[in-house]
């Protein structure tokens, strides 16, 4: 099987990440304020140090996948509404390539593209997410609220939930409750490219449901692939 051609986000410029990380922060902070949280509060509840976190909202150093994950959670909004100028995205139904936001996280090099605005569809957030060999999510599991599911566009990708490891290859896709402690890498030597997505509206039935059944769901589609 022939090897993708990359995707668009290996295209961009250091520029562009670098801008997009700055706004991530800014919006960090603004979503903080707005809820009355010092710097020392939000830093407590993600496990993060005051001074990284500081980093973090000025732009001069960018968030892992778990770090942002945990921040919106203690903020109440969604990874996405880090990304979006609402303004701007509000009446928007079509996100062409060119428009996509895209930010590398930490010194992995996780790249996540944002493939939805916030408008009528808030609370669903879907992400294009590229792993090189050996980037993960981040060094140890987190939980947040809401649900969450992957398909495997190429290559191989790593999810662990609840201590309990899946491989996953092309074709393969996974769903499960966010409450339950999880985090991924890439699975092989090349580049893995994922569809994800995170949708926060009613979880806490999804999460219960989630808890009692104890069950994750991972549907292996490669036997049926041409």
């Amino acid at each position: 099987m022939s090897t993708p051609a990359p995707p668009q986000s290996e295209n961009r410029t250091r520029g562009d990440i670098a801008d997009t990380n700055e706004r991530v922060g800014l919006q960090i902070r603004h979503f903080r304020r707005a809820r009355g949280m010092s710097l020392r509060q939000l830093a407590q509840s993600i496990s993060l140090s005051v001074g990284h976190l500081s980093q973090i909202e000025r732009g001069v150093s960018s968030a892992s996948v778990r770090t942002l994950a945990l921040a919106a959670d203690a903020l109440s909004v969604g990874v996405a509404d880090f990304f979006n100028d609402t303004e701007r995205d509000e009446a928007r139904i079509v996100t062409r390539v060119s428009e996509r936001d895209c930010v590398r996280f930490g010194t992995r090099g996780v790249v996540k593209q944002l493939l939805t605005v916030h408008g009528e569809q808030r609370g669903l957030d879907l992400f294009l997410i590229q792993l090189g060999p050996d980037d993960s999510s981040g060094g140890s599991a987190y939980s947040h609220s809401g649900i969450e599911a992957g398909y495997v566009i190429s290559g191989g990708f790593e999810l662990e939930v609840d201590l309990r490891t899946y491989v996953l290859g092309e074709g393969d896709s996974c769903q499960f409750a966010s409450a339950r402690p999880h985090r991924f890498k890439n699975a092989g030597q090349r580049n893995a490219l994922v569809l994800w997505a995170n949708y926060r509206g009613g979880q806490t039935d999804a999460e219960n449901e989630a808890g009692s059944a104890g069950e994750d769901k991972i549907t292996d589609n490669r036997e049926s692939l041409p």
